[in-house]
């Protein structure tokens, strides 16, 4: 059997389970609530039961995978969530999950909405600050995911070269602000 992939669709708590863990949403946080929420549950589950059929889709939105319309301030959003994520001491237990919310959610976040950008013809301008704010997670590859680092590596090539091409000449461009 291989890893499993969860998702925000793919889970459901004991109503019991949220209350003698004393689970609540984050708040304040308007980006990233659920994930927070799900990664402090999971950190806490000793026992996960696989359910056959879905009881409902939690996406509504046009494009798969979206929940709400892109933008690129999304990054930052996503930067600091992870960083809660990190900071949190029922979540990050240990340095497996720590590597795992740095080295790839967070690296695959950024990446991704970057490459996103591109495609969708964002401000190349736009696109470039942002790719010099987080050079740190584009630049390194991470290997702790499976295939998915290798997709994931594969894409902070094409995004390195992309960088590349824009920046004409401009050395130290990964160096973070």
């Amino acid at each position: 059997m291989g890893k499993v992939a969860v998702h925000t669709t793919a889970w459901m708590l004991r109503r019991g389970f949220i209350e003698q863990n004393h689970l609540r949403f984050p708040v304040g946080v308007s980006w990233g609530e659920d994930f927070e929420f799900f990664c402090e549950a999971l950190a806490l589950t000793d026992r996960v039961t696989f359910v056959r059929e879905y009881l409902t889709n939690y996406r509504s939105d046009f494009e798969p995978g979206q929940l709400s319309a892109f933008s690129m301030d999304k990054l930052d959003k996503d930067y600091e969530s992870t960083q809660r994520l990190v900071r949190n001491p029922r979540v990050n237990r240990n340095l497996e999950i720590e590597k795992a919310l740095v080295e790839y959610r967070l690296s695959a976040t950024l990446v991704y909405r970057l490459v996103k950008a591109v495609s969708q013809g964002s401000h190349s301008e736009l696109i470039m600050f942002y790719a010099r704010r987080y050079g740190d997670h584009i630049v390194k590859f991470t290997w702790n995911n499976g295939l998915r680092s290798i997709k994931l590596n594969a894409y902070k090539i094409w995004l390195k070269g992309y960088i590349k091409s824009q920046s004409k000449g401009n050395r130290g461009m990964y160096r973070r602000t």
